[in-house]
């Protein structure tokens, strides 16, 4: 139990660590180069302080790209975990528990609800001020929409039992 709980505070702690963070990890601003893998992160705009949890979080988000499909387009469980054990082990943390992921997974889905509020609270004020033709209406909605079904996943995160 000692582990475990160490563990927790560990990813707490990784979780909410405050990072140089993307903060738009939509899949149009990730350039892969499929002649040697690299990657390349692009549009820095919103590029920013901001916890660990949250950056990794949108980006998870971001997989449903414009259209809000949450349901089929939102990460499960084993593929948020391929994502994070090389992320993790790429920071210098060795030997991570399995105990240390369950609980950091639970912090990024915490924070999906948090990248949802932002997004639809952007393309509110965008809708009132940006000359761009884009329905940022309809954007909010759709990241509003988002918000609910994934408070709807993971509310099990938010209350004890």
């Amino acid at each position: 139990a000692a582990t475990r709980e160490g563990d927790a505070q560990a990813a707490a702690a990784f979780a909410s660590e405050s990072v140089f963070a993307h903060n738009d990890m939509l899949c149009g601003n990730v350039l892969v180069d499929d002649n040697s893998d690299a990657i390349q992160l692009i549009d820095f705009e919103y590029g920013s302080y901001n916890f660990r949890a949250y950056d990794i979080a949108n980006h998870f988000v971001e997989y449903a790209g414009f259209d809000g499909d949450w349901g089929r387009h939102h990460p499960d469980r084993a593929a948020m975990l391929t994502f994070l054990r090389p992320y993790v082990l790429a920071t210098g943390r060795a030997a991570v528990s399995d105990a240390f992921f369950n609980e950091l997974i639970e912090w990024v889905c915490r924070f999906c609800l948090a990248t949802h509020l932002f997004w639809g609270l952007w393309s509110i004020m965008q809708a009132m001020h940006s000359p761009i033709d884009f329905d940022f209406l309809d954007y909010a909605r759709l990241r509003f929409v988002g918000y609910y079904y994934t408070k709807g996943m993971y509310s099990h995160l938010f209350f004890e039992h």
